[in-house]
């Protein structure tokens, strides 16, 4: 199996060598307002977004009433995205320079998503593992797939995995996911990111369910090329996704920290000194300094030298010449050395 380290999601590039591709998971918490969830798409494309994502549920494919409870049903039913919101949707998103997504939980969600232009389908860790007739819908469509992995095992991600790929659909990314609402840093394991990529051969991003922006930037750091995070107007209002999700500040103040992770991780190439360096060098630099008296013509020796920061004088390089040579007239005590107090005897 060849590796692949990175995929195109409409012309963008996303995987190594690219900026992180940032999702603002709007999921539910558009709170069965249409209103409401242009709201989200705009801050959040104010904010720096590549893409906003909705979560395509209709209560009724998922669930059996019967082994539901009158208020799970309700709450379900108060989250589903209707149908007809699709386009209306995808078309705000593509005024404020955004990306649609959104993940399909039925089957029929898929063709809406295709005719709302999606550029990448979102599989949600519940159907990756329970739904492999999605999966394989999902991936016949031949565009991208993001990958989530929360509720699966290694041998769940690897069906899941085989089966876009027996669909043709080489284009995956592996989401790494905790799915622990809001998820404590202790249990995130990051270094599963790793074992992924090595495992499967394809990009690996971060599907995050931490209070705060910290672990998305570590994730980032760790080499993550997604970041979804759950995103909100106001963390106070009712509902399941709101308590753990970032404001509109919040998530540009990531996606800010994202960027400037980004910027300090540099080529890997270590330059010998930067320009910076090279200027602040004169000030930092040590320098040989005689530590007691020497007298004229006597030799200059280890015992007799100090290293201290100085404006002026020899340097570490020059001491092997300097054990050469003795002094040409008296130097005092703590005076930096330099060739014209020095004659090479040896």
């Amino acid at each position: 199996m060849s590796s692949k380290t990175s995929i195109m999601i409409d012309g963008r590039q996303v995987g190594e060598g690219a900026p992180c591709y940032i999702i603002a998971e709007i999921g539910s918490n558009h709170n069965g307002s249409l209103t409401l969830a242009k709201k989200l798409i705009a801050r959040m494309a104010a904010s720096g977004a590549d893409a906003v994502k909705f979560q395509s549920i209709r209560s009724d494919r998922i669930f059996l009433d019967a082994f539901t409870s009158v208020k799970d049903r309700e709450l379900h039913r108060r989250i589903e995205l209707p149908e007809e919101w699709h386009d209306e949707l995808a078309a705000c998103a593509r005024r404020h320079q955004v990306h649609f997504l959104s993940a399909a939980t039925y089957d029929e969600a898929v063709p809406i998503l295709c005719r709302a232009n999606v550029p990448a389908f979102k599989i949600a860790s519940p159907q990756a593992v329970g739904h492999p007739e999605l999966v394989r819908l999902i991936a016949s469509q031949g565009r991208p797939v993001l990958l989530s992995t929360g509720y699966c095992t290694y041998t769940e991600i690897a069906r899941a995995v085989a089966l876009c790929r027996e669909a043709g659909n080489e284009e995956i990314v592996l989401l790494h996911c905790v799915s622990e609402y809001p998820t404590p840093p202790e249990r995130v394991n990051l270094r599963v990111m790793d074992t992924l990529r090595s495992m499967f051969g394809v990009p690996v991003g971060f599907s995050d369910h931490t209070l705060g922006i910290t672990i998305p930037l570590a994730a980032v750091a760790r080499g993550a090329c997604v970041v979804e995070k759950h995103v909100t107007l106001d963390r106070t209002q009712e509902g399941p996704d709101h308590h753990f999700a970032l404001e509109p500040d919040e998530f540009a103040e990531m996606i800010r920290g994202i960027r400037a992770v980004e910027r300090s991780l540099g080529d890997g190439r270590r330059a010998m000194v930067s320009e910076h360096e090279r200027t602040v060098l004169p000030t930092v630099l040590t320098r040989l300094v005689t530590k007691t008296e020497v007298l004229p013509g006597a030799p200059i020796e280890d015992r007799d030298l100090l290293f201290r920061r100085a404006p002026y004088g020899l340097l570490l390089e020059d001491l092997p010449l300097v054990r050469c040579a003795v002094a040409v007239d008296r130097i005092p005590a703590l005076t930096p050395l330099t060739w014209d107090r020095l004659r090479i005897v040896k």
